[in-house]
């Protein structure tokens, strides 16, 4: 396994179809004899599985790596190409992250106060920060809002989700986008 901003995965094996794992689950399959893992960053132990007849398969060994990104970055998390998210109109990228989860107020007869019942459900929103000089082409950036997307930066903050929204402020020298990313359920 070889490690930058993704992780690069090749084995040695018979032709057949395998499986990769991360940290024990199954992210992927393929037929071919190197897997690419995107979505990752930090700390994670990748596995190859080799899939025979019968339901048999052989496991191979397990190789830790540490993924890291030196920028922030975004891509379409159906055509991964990603954007690096360089430049902040403050000194220091702010990047806030929103979690919640539904709870019910449920009011009884005798009871002055109302009691809370929590849903399995949560929600994740993630809100980032980047700046274009006037000149740079934000199309790129543009084109991701209201598509399945991947987000990470070298915080080591992680999400894979929808782009619900783009906004874009102007000042003389640049162009500051504020996106707002809400986590979905990501199938690998």
């Amino acid at each position: 396994v070889t490690a930058s901003h993704y992780a690069q995965i090749n084995w040695n094996g018979p032709t057949g179809l395998y499986e990769v794992l991360r940290d024990g689950k199954k992210i992927g399959e393929t037929s071919a004899q190197v897997y690419f893992d995107d979505f990752a960053v930090g700390e994670h132990t990748y596995q190859v599985r080799h899939v025979l007849e019968g339901g048999y398969y052989t496991l191979s060994n397990s190789e830790a790596v540490k993924i890291r990104c030196k920028t922030a970055m975004i891509a379409d998390a159906d055509n991964v190409n990603w954007i690096f998210l360089k430049k902040k109109t403050s000194a220091l990228p702010v990047v806030s992250i929103a979690n919640s989860k539904e709870i019910y107020f449920t009011h009884y007869s005798g009871r002055e106060f109302p009691v809370a019942e929590t849903s399995g459900y949560k929600t994740r929103t993630l809100r980032f920060s980047v700046a274009y000089g006037k000149n740079e082409d934000s199309k790129e950036l543009k084109r991701l809002l209201g598509k399945r997307v991947c987000y990470k930066d070298p915080e080591e903050q992680i999400i894979i989700g929808t782009l619900i929204s783009l906004n874009e402020e102007s000042g003389r020298m640049y162009r500051e986008y504020i996106g707002t990313i809400q986590a979905t359920e990501a199938e690998e």
